[in-house]
């Protein structure tokens, strides 16, 4: 309960959707009453018929149905949506109430939104949740940013209806300000960077080997017993044995080649490159999402095929190492993101605890987030990343160069092995350093050197 005035916990829900209705039984469930609303009326329909909801017809009477303190999660879609209804809410809801945003918001509208309501009014957290309608229903991965006081009040019904690791709530408040959301954002990067990885394995195995559906799900699903094994394996060995609707072949051989995105991979990148942070294996990611459904270089989606055949032999036994190397390196880029925020959210954001959170409930569930949390619990995430790229490099090196011979784009795998040959290795960047010199008379920095110095050229 929220306080000592309440017999039974009580939420309100705005957003009956796939996700919001997922999240009503969940909290059903758990003995949390729910007071919800939903703008369409066909969903308030079939929120009523689910029988895990009192439904309202309006925002105004499921205000006035929650008994203050109040505590309402929107389960809508960012951007305009979060503010049309905020600004419904606002003159309804005291300073006590708390607005918990459940979408996929951008980490600056969040702390936007949280300035204007500073002044007097309802206190709003930023909440990332991991999961999809499955998760919503029995339990997501839950990560939360904002006014701590306002976590406070909220906590008891995060934490009940959040995924259990053992018996830990995957549920944490992580700062100040937009520090969930920007927690969720690194999240959903780390996830297009891992989705990457195995398409890439996926299509190098169909398209270079002769392993389609079911074929190449079997030779994922054993690299999946090491450390990349989890919920994204398991779905994707899941998708690829899904037969065509025909019964000729496999789904997956009818589907066009040209992924969408909703946003939070692009923002990661963005942030990556304001902070400076290396993300090359998320960026390709992101960028090739991008090339498949909107390059004018792009003649129309393709269908699979066409190229030369791989080495089985060698490309089979290489999987599981450098799908771990790839996989490590991904969520080295997101770990490495959130570290380098500082006290922007109050404090340094607490990568133990986040990776704690995704243990489960969580889409990154699985073998590496659990190796990843016993490390941080140990205080290190670094040398756990380079010992498990190491041992895969040259698996990694075998499965990207054998693609890429046949002529099968691996952009994941591909920028996973620069980088794993640059953890050691001298970088091309050297020869950057003296062509911006040359032009731009930025200067370089000899081996050892402490102070830059300046070309020839500059001193004729």
């Amino acid at each position: 309960m929220k306080n000592g005035n309440k017999s039974a916990m009580e939420i309100g829900l705005i957003g009956l959707g796939p996700m919001g209705l997922g999240l009503s039984a969940n909290a059903a469930a758990k003995a949390i009453t729910v007071q919800a609303w939903e703008r369409s009326a066909e969903l308030r329909s079939t929120a009523r018929s689910a029988g895990v909801a009192t439904v309202h017809d309006d925002i105004v009477g499921l205000v006035a149905a929650l008994t203050a303190p109040r505590t309402i999660l929107l389960s809508i879609r960012s951007g305009r949506p979060v503010d049309e209804v905020l600004a419904v809410l606002a003159p309804l809801l005291g300073p006590d109430d708390v607005v918990v945003d459940g979408g996929n918001s951008n980490f600056h509208d969040t702390e936007r939104r949280q300035a204007a309501a500073a002044a007097g009014k309802a206190r709003i957290l930023g909440a990332g949740i991991s999961g999809g309608p499955a998760g919503a229903r029995d339990g997501p991965a839950i990560m939360a940013g904002g006014p701590r006081e306002a976590w406070q009040c909220a906590a008891p019904l995060i934490r009940a209806m959040a995924a259990r690791a053992g018996n830990v709530p995957c549920a944490e408040w992580l700062g100040t300000g937009g520090a969930g959301h920007f927690v969720k954002m690194a999240h959903n990067a780390i996830e297009y960077g891992v989705m990457q990885v195995l398409a890439d394995i996926a299509e190098t195995l169909a398209a270079g080997g002769g392993l389609v559906g079911g074929d190449a799900a079997d030779v994922i699903a054993e690299a999946g017993t090491g450390l990349a094994g989890g919920y994204l394996l398991d779905v994707s060995c899941r998708v690829l044995r899904v037969p065509a609707p025909d019964g000729a072949g496999y789904l997956i051989d009818r589907v066009d080649d040209r992924a969408e995105q909703t946003g939070t991979g692009a923002w990661f990148v963005q942030a990556a490159a304001d902070l400076g942070v290396a993300a090359p294996v998320i960026a390709a990611a992101v960028g090739h999402r991008a090339f498949s459904n909107g390059s004018p270089l792009r003649r129309a989606a393709q269908v699979a095929g066409g190229v030369a055949g791989i080495d089985k032999q060698g490309v089979l036994p290489a999987v599981r190492p450098a799908l771990e190397a790839a996989c490590a390196i991904a969520f080295g880029e997101g770990l490495a993101l959130m570290q380098a925020t500082g006290p922007r959210f109050g404090d340094p954001l607490p990568l133990a605890r986040i990776v704690r959170v995704w243990r489960a409930g969580s889409i990154l569930q699985g073998r590496l987030s659990d190796h990843l949390a016993e490390a941080l619990a140990a205080g290190d995430w670094v040398d756990p990343v380079r010992t498990i790229v190491a041992a895969g490099r040259d698996d990694l090196r075998r499965v990207a160069v054998a693609a890429q011979t046949a002529g099968i784009p691996v952009p994941a795998l591909a920028a996973a092995l620069a980088c794993a040959d640059g953890i050691d290795g001298a970088l091309s960047t050297r020869l950057i350093q003296l062509q911006r010199d040359y032009f731009g008379g930025h200067g370089f920095r000899l081996r050892g050197a402490g102070t830059k110095d300046h070309g020839p050229w500059h001193k004729e």
